[in-house]
């Protein structure tokens, strides 16, 4: 018997605002192809969903799920996820992307009952909720769009809150839902103290030995691991998470490129150059001058730092996958 292949995960990256680490993805070109993508993919922060029309399915590791219009999903940042619409349509969505600590800060956990439930909910959850059973939870998810895109003054404070409330009801949600572990699941639970501790200290030096110690796993297995569930090995994943804070950096600060070099880790500025370079295809200085022509936060396309791909379904020039 031949061995079942290996479904393929890609990592995606989404640049949120260092101040406010949080972004809207909507309007029409949110249309999702009826395409099944080949492969699964999963974020670097939260992902909340709304589905404004059509139907589909929505696949949770190996798991499909129907949706129709109204249903609120999401999905933490480990798991991996994709969508399509029905054969011969184009479901419209709208994404919020966010980083729930960043955003609310540790108090997070108090919005829970016991900090268990939160982070449980935080590194594990995968919902998709009904408009019919929940409509709480999508009018929540439209007041926050609303009070993103209006940005009137006070919207900050707003948006803290109203995501506060939406957090809180899918929490709930989770915690009463949560299904045992898949084989997939388990898989990127093991990687996920070496990813943690590469967003929390890639100013250091460290090397895979004590990255995949951290997961009590051998390092040969640690590397194929990775690589297999994020996409690229760990050292390049460290070189991305650099290069992502960098991209925060110089949109957002006044410090030079030297010192925005020195502060995400690199000792030389033609190092940092470099790897800037291959990853985003133009040069820090360059990035900087695009960015700041452009006061909407981008998504960063490089290393399956993607945004959702353009698929042709028929003859619709805007339908994506996501």
């Amino acid at each position: 018997m031949g061995r079942k292949s290996r479904t393929i995960v890609e990592y995606r990256s989404y640049a949120l605002p260092v101040s406010f680490p949080i972004i809207i993805l909507t309007g029409d070109r949110w249309h999702i192809s009826d395409i099944p993508s080949k492969r699964l993919h999963f974020h670097n922060c939260l992902e909340l969903g709304m589905c404004h029309e059509g139907h589909g399915t929505l696949v949770f590791y190996d798991t499909p799920l129907e949706f129709n219009a109204g249903d609120v999903t999401c999905i933490s940042q480990n798991v991996p996820h994709t969508t399509y619409s029905a054969k011969g349509s184009a479901s419209l969505w709208s994404y919020i992307y966010l980083d729930p600590i960043a955003l609310l800060g540790k108090e997070i956990y108090s919005l829970m009952d016991d900090t268990f439930s939160m982070r449980s909910f935080l590194c594990s959850s995968n919902l998709l909720q009904s408009e019919n059973q929940h409509p709480e939870l999508s009018w929540l998810f439209l007041q926050i769009l609303k009070e993103m895109d209006a940005k009137k003054p006070g919207y900050e404070m707003i948006v803290r809150e109203l995501s506060a409330a939406l957090l809180s009801y899918l929490a709930r949600l989770w915690n009463q839902t949560a299904s045992k572990e898949t084989s997939a699941k388990k898989d990127l639970h093991i990687l996920q103290p070496a990813i943690n501790y590469i967003h929390d200290h890639y100013l250091e030096q460290f090397d895979v030995n004590t990255l995949a110690e951290m997961c009590y796993i051998s390092t040969t297995h640690f590397r194929r691991l990775f690589t297999a569930q994020v996409g690229t090995n760990p050292l390049n994943y460290v070189h991305q998470v650099r290069i992502l804070e960098s991209c925060n950096l110089l949109r957002n600060s006044e410090l030079s490129i030297s010192q925005i070099a020195e502060k995400v880790g690199y000792p030389t500025l033609s190092n940092f150059n470099r790897h800037f370079l291959s990853l985003m295809g133009c040069t820090p200085s360059s990035w900087r001058k695009i960015s700041d022509t452009n006061a909407k936060p981008t998504i960063l396309s490089y290393s399956g730092w993607t945004e959702a791909e353009k698929i042709p379904m028929h003859d619709a020039d805007d339908t994506y996958e996501s």
